[in-house]
């Protein structure tokens, strides 16, 4: 670590488990980038592969690199705190070890950053589904880019599609080193660390801003990822109950109806998505779970087409009528994408 000094510009953390197919990749491209003035944190989680073997070599090629050999499988949560702890650099990143990144990853976040001055700044990314690169049409949500955006209500709007814009990874984004301090941050679980952390950080953020560029590849349920295990809603139920928790404090309390308005635009989605017996029995868990006469919902920041989704969701629940028939017939039948659809059509055909 003693060639690491304090004029590191950017610290890139990297926990790395079980990923020797792709790790190369990864390294490969940060080791690469444009932007020189960099440590490179790789946390090797007691991987029993020949991770560690392949973070060596190339520690022998370059010097940036920082190894953490930790002795105990953790998970990532913790292999990111234990990152977190050395690093020497004014503002931090991460990179998943089984993705890659652009070349001018590194230089455009920090140009991004330095430039509006914020806690932290949130670029968009590629899809890789079995190593096919796939170029997403956009983001649910319509995000003002190129923006310092600090007012309340940008916040409370993103919460409530946290999970539907590039927002709620940690993986495309550069944090200021004094956010994390200042606040106390670090990551507390094995699973939705991502999601619970930028939770905490949107509300805490004194400003953030998004820009359009693509300079990251995510790639989509490597065989042995989290990603891959996460389909079975009890792990949303989970993580549900850890969000609930996490606003229960003062500070927090005034977002649960944006988080709840969340939880059912996210059950909604799952349910119009998964076969029917799969359907009711999600929509059963998550009524028994969570709705209650408490249960208030915020239409204030979301689209219409989620309004009338929530609006059904509501009175499934006040008849007793399960959602997975009218969620799905909602879900087939968009008239608003088919009108859009007619509208792009007309304009072909002018």
């Amino acid at each position: 670590m003693d060639n690491i000094n304090s004029s590191q510009k950017v610290s890139i953390i990297i926990p790395v488990y079980n990923v020797e197919q792709y790790l190369r990749q990864c390294l490969d491209s940060v080791c690469n980038q444009t932007f020189k003035d960099i440590e490179i944190i790789v946390v090797n989680d007691c991987s029993p592969d020949n991770s560690l073997q392949i973070i060596k070599e190339y520690q022998l090629k370059d010097d940036r690199i920082v190894l953490i050999d930790l002795q105990e499988n953790k998970g990532v949560s913790n292999a990111r705190n234990e990152g977190l702890k050395i690093a020497k650099g004014k503002y931090i990143t991460f990179v998943d070890s089984d993705d890659w990144v652009t070349k001018d990853f590194v230089e455009i976040l920090y140009n991004a950053i330095e430039k509006y001055n914020t806690d932290f700044v949130c670029s968009d990314y590629f899809y890789v589904k079995n190593n096919e690169v796939i170029n997403r049409k956009g983001i649910s949500v319509n995000l003002i880019y190129n923006k310092v955006l600090s007012e309340e209500r940008y916040k409370r709007e993103y919460l409530q599609h946290l999970k539907f814009i590039s927002i709620v990874q940690v993986w495309n984004k550069i944090f200021k080193k004094d956010f994390f301090s200042s606040n106390n941050f670090d990551f507390k679980t094995r699973i939705h660390e991502d999601n619970i952390f930028m939770w905490k950080a949107l509300i805490k953020a004194k400003n953030f801003a998004f820009i359009k560029n693509k300079i990251y590849f995510y790639r989509l349920e490597r065989e042995g990822s989290l990603t891959a295990t996460l389909k079975d809603f009890k792990n949303k139920l989970n993580l549900y109950n850890s969000l609930i928790l996490l606003l229960q404090s003062e500070e927090y309390k005034k977002y649960i109806t944006d988080l709840n308005t969340y939880m059912v635009i996210d059950t909604c989605y799952y349910i119009e998505r998964v076969s029917g017996e799969t359907a009711k029995a999600v929509f059963s868990d998550f009524k028994t779970l969570f709705f209650n006469k408490d249960f208030k919902l915020n239409y204030k920041y979301i689209n219409l087409r989620n309004k009338i989704r929530l609006l059904i969701f509501s009175f499934c629940i006040k008849c007793n009528i399960n959602y997975a028939v009218l969620g799905q017939i909602h879900h087939r039948f968009n008239p608003i994408r088919i009108f859009t659809k007619r509208n792009d059509l007309n304009k072909i055909n002018e």
